[in-house]
């Protein structure tokens, strides 16, 4: 983690998320790790990052140390440090750290007292959407259903990273000191996203005779309360 009082933060001044979760870098080479965190940077106007080959090589040979005995601990070296230990390509392993920035309160320039509640997946909840998504998808038009749920919904040729991540990535267009989208843009995709009373969420996708996908996404309890932060 890098050094300073910010314990959970991780490019702890981005506000993108998991917008960085792209198909473009669906890939472990040096470019996808690099563009990645460069990507994030420039959304907070964030000079770029250069690679440095004998960084590098200190973070292989940590990262061979920690794969012996499979398990994370900081080296307490000489740079700043992240870890990560999954199945992820580049974008996940960046994505995830990322993903952070939405418990990070520029304020105060400290990281939020508490943290929403991880969502669990429902079969039910996952019913409906797949049910809606096929309606939609023989019209292949988008519109809300005005149903129980809360409910984001696209449409395009993405998989699942590009679907989240486009919904993620109108984190940079919510203002936390006055809890409202900026002027002009959408944010309640990705505010429905981290709502912290949400507890469910199920999904569901079909393909419109275009060749595009739809995907209808429901969270239980619903978000997007006015008056209501939404972490």
């Amino acid at each position: 983690m890098a050094s300073g009082n910010l314990a959970c933060a991780t490019l702890a001044m981005v506000a993108l998320g998991l917008a960085l979760l792209h198909p473009t870098y669906a890939q472990n080479t040096v470019a996808d790790y690099l563009g990645l965190h460069n990507y994030a940077r420039a959304m907070v106007g964030v000079a770029p990052l250069s690679w440095d080959t004998d960084i590098q090589a200190d973070a292989q040979n940590y990262a061979n140390q920690l794969a012996g005995a499979c398990t994370l601990q900081h080296s307490q070296g000489p740079y700043g440090e992240n870890l990560y230990m999954g199945y992820g390509d580049a974008a996940e392993v960046v994505g995830t750290w990322v993903g952070e920035s939405h418990y990070y309160d520029p304020s105060s320039n400290q990281c939020i007292s508490g943290q929403a509640l991880l969502l669990s997946w429902d079969t039910d909840i996952q019913a409906d959407a797949q049910n809606y998504a096929n309606q939609l998808a023989g019209a292949c038009t988008l519109q809300h259903s005005q149903g129980p749920y809360g409910e984001n919904l696209y449409m395009g040729y993405g998989d699942a990273a590009e679907v989240v991540g486009t919904w993620v990535g109108e984190s940079h267009y919510y203002d936390p000191s006055s809890n409202q989208c900026i002027s002009g843009q959408v944010c309640g995709h990705y505010t429905q996203v981290v709502w912290g009373d949400t507890q469910r969420v199920g999904c569901g996708r079909s393909q419109c005779s275009s060749g595009a996908y739809i995907v209808v996404c429901n969270y239980d309890p619903q978000g997007n309360w006015v008056g209501q932060r939404p972490f």
